[in-house]
């Protein structure tokens, strides 16, 4: 890995690295809960969006324009608006 990114990773605060697992977590759980058809997904994923939302302005701060943070951003208002639909259609439960 090249120095820069081993820099960034090493001084990265705590809250950033909170924001990453909360990101990942409640995007992977909120997919096993729309695939089981529970309701609760779309809050997981609303959580989700948060935490990235909050690692991706920490990526873009240090980093500039990264292609990664807005399309992780654009994934999570994806698995949201999803989630949205499958309610109203009465997909989950």
């Amino acid at each position: 890995m090249p120095e820069v990114h081993q820099l960034i990773i090493n001084n990265r605060p705590p809250w950033a690295t909170a924001s990453i697992a909360i990101a990942a977590f409640g995007g992977a759980v909120g997919s096993i809960l729309l695939l089981l058809r529970r309701k609760v997904a779309l809050e997981l994923f609303i959580l989700s969006l948060l935490g990235t939302a909050a690692a991706s302005y920490f990526t873009l701060r240090i980093t500039g324009l990264d292609v990664g943070a807005i399309s992780a951003l654009i994934m999570s208002l994806a698995m949201i608006w999803f989630a949205k639909i499958s309610r109203q259609r009465c997909w989950i439960r």
